[in-house]
C-alpha cells in the first residue's frame, strides 16, 4: 500500500483571536509544504477557538473537545491555562491521529497531547517528530512555579493518566527533534547523538513585510504624527517585560523634548499582568502616551502597518526562545534593540544587526536606546543589516527546503530502528 505523502501537524491550540510564534510557523509551515505538493493537515485542540474543521489556503484545520485532568478546577483558571501553558488531553484529537493517513506527525506541542502522538506512533509505525518551541531549558523558576500554581487547590487525577501515557517520554521517544533556538539545540544533540536533530530557526513572509499597507495607522489609533513610535510586538505577559518599556517611555518624555509613542501589540496571556500594566500606565501619567492592542490577526494588514508606522523596534523579553518578532522588524526595515536572552545571542550580531540591553536593568536599556536614538548612521546599519539577515537566512523557502531534507532523514531512521527492533 502506498504511504500517504500527508504530514500531520498537532498544535496545542490554533486561534486567530490569539495568536503566537508557534501558530505562525505551524500556518506558515503548512502552507509552504502543500506549495511543494505535500497534503497537509493541522490538528488541534478547541482552546480558545471552537471545536470543528475548516480550510486556511489548502490546509485542513480540526479542532477537537479536549480537558484538564483536574477536578474543581475553576472556568477562570481553565481560561488562563489556555492562553499559557496548558497541558490537556483530549480523546477526539487521539482519535484522529489513529485515523488519518499520514506520513508523519509533527508535534508542536509537548506534555500530554503529543504523548497521544507518541501512543499512535508505536501503534501504527509512524515517525514522530517534535519541535522545541517553548525554550524549556530558559524558563524562569519564578515563571514556571505560576504556571504550576494555576491547578492548586484542584484534584489533580492526571498523574494516573500520564502513568500510561508517559508524557514524559516524548522526546526521548521521537523520531527527530527540531529545536529553534541554538543552545537548546547543542543540549538535545548531546543528549541524542545518534538520533535526527536539527537547529531550524523560524522564518519570516518578506514579501509581506516589505511595504506598507494602505492604512493611515497614527491615524486610526489617535497616534501623533510627529512623535517617535517605540514598537514592541509581543504577548502581553511577564515573560516579555513589557513593565520595563514604561520606565523608558517615561524618563524620555520628562527629560526630552522629542514626544514618544509606545505601541505594544499582542494577546494577553496573562490578565493580571495586563492589569498591572495599566495600572503603572496610570499611575505614570502616560495614558496618551501609550497605545496597547490586544493582538492583531496574523493575516492582518494593521499589523503590517504598525511594523512600518513605527521608528524603533524593542524586545525586553527576559527569555526568549527564538524571536519571530525581530524578523518581521528586519523585514520591515526597523532598526531593534533586544534583551540578550536565549535564542536571540544566534539571531542578533550586537551592533551590526541590532543592539543589546539587559532586561533587568533600567539604565541598561535606556543607555543603549539613547546610543540609538541619536546615531542616525547607527540606525541606518542596523536596518540595512537586518533587512539583509532576514532575506538571505530566514526566508521560508529556505525554511522548508530544510525541514523536508529533515523528514526524509527521519523516516530512514526510524525505518532502521523499526527494523533493528524486528530482528532483535
Amino acid at each position: 500500500m502506498a504511504i500517504s505523502q500527508k504530514i500531520v501537524h498537532l498544535v496545542r491550540r490554533f486561534s486567530d483571536e490569539n495568536w503566537g510564534s508557534t501558530e505562525n510557523v505551524v500556518r506558515h509551515t503548512s502552507q509552504s509544504l502543500v506549495k511543494h505538493g505535500i497534503a497537509t493537515t493541522i490538528l488541534s485542540t478547541s482552546a480558545l477557538a471552537q471545536t470543528g474543521s475548516d480550510h486556511d489556503c489548502h490546509v485542513s484545520i480540526s479542532r477537537f473537545n479536549y480537558f484538564y485532568p483536574s477536578l474543581g478546577l475553576s472556568k477562570a483558571k481553565k481560561n488562563t491555562l489556555d492562553l499559557k501553558g496548558g497541558n490537556p488531553y483530549s480523546f477526539g484529537l487521539f482519535k484522529a491521529l489513529m485515523n488519518v493517513s499520514c506520513r508523519i506527525i509533527h508535534c508542536h506541542t509537548l506534555g500530554r497531547l503529543a504523548a497521544t502522538a507518541r501512543i499512535v506512533s508505536k501503534q501504527r509505525n509512524i515517525p514522530y517528530v517534535v519541535t522545541l518551541h517553548s525554550g524549556l531549558a530558559t524558563i524562569p523558576k519564578s515563571e514556571m512555579d505560576q504556571l504550576s500554581g494555576t491547578t492548586k487547590g484542584s484534584l489533580n487525577y492526571g498523574k494516573l493518566l500520564d502513568i500510561v501515557t508517559r508524557p514524559d517520554r516524548v522526546v526521548k521517544d521521537a523520531s527527530g527533534i527540531i529545536c529553534i533556538g541554538y543552545d537548546e539545540f547543542l543540549s538535545i544533540k548531546k543528549q541524542f547523538p545518534y538520533k535526527p536533530c536539527l537547529y531550524l530557526p523560524n522564518g519570516v513572509d518578506m514579501e509581506n513585510f516589505k511595504s506598507p499597507q494602505k492604512n493611515e495607522f497614527r491615524q486610526q489609533y489617535n497616534i501623533d504624527a510627529n512623535s517617535k513610535l517605540i514598537l514592541c510586538v509581543s504577548r502581553i505577559d511577564t515573560q516579555k517585560n513589557q513593565m520595563l518599556l514604561l520606565d523608558l517611555l517615561n524618563g524620555l518624555n520628562k527629560y526630552e523634548e522629542q514626544n514618544y509613542h509606545l505601541l505594544l501589540i499582542g494577546a494577553i496571556s496573562n490578565p493580571t499582568y495586563f492589569d498591572a500594566l495599566q495600572h503603572k500606565i496610570d499611575q505614570l501619567k502616560l495614558n496618551y502616551n501609550v497605545t496597547i492592542i490586544p493582538g492583531l490577526a496574523h493575516n492582518s494588514p494593521e499589523l503590517v502597518s504598525a511594523y512600518h508606522s513605527a521608528d524603533f523596534f524593542i524586545l525586553p523579553s527576559i527569555h526568549e526562545p527564538f524571536g519571530i518578532v525581530v524578523l518581521e522588524a528586519w523585514a520591515a526595515g526597523l532598526p531593534v534593540i533586544s534583551s540578550r536572552v536565549g535564542g536571540l545571542n544566534k539571531l542578533i550580531e550586537n551592533n551590526s544587526s541590532g543592539l543589546f540591553f539587559n532586561p533587568y536593568e533600567k539604565s541598561s536599556l535606556i543607555d543603549t536606546f539613547n546610543q540609538l536614538n541619536r546615531d542616525q548612521s547607527l540606525q541606518n546599519k542596523l536596518i540595512k543589516n537586518g533587512l539583509y539577515q532576514a532575506k538571505t537566512y530566514y526566508s521560508w523557502t529556505n525554511h522548508i527546503q530544510k525541514l523536508l531534507q529533515f523528514y526524509q532523514e527521519v523516516e530512514i531512521w526510524h525505518q532502521s530502528q523499526h527494523t533493528t527492533s524486528l530482528t532483535c
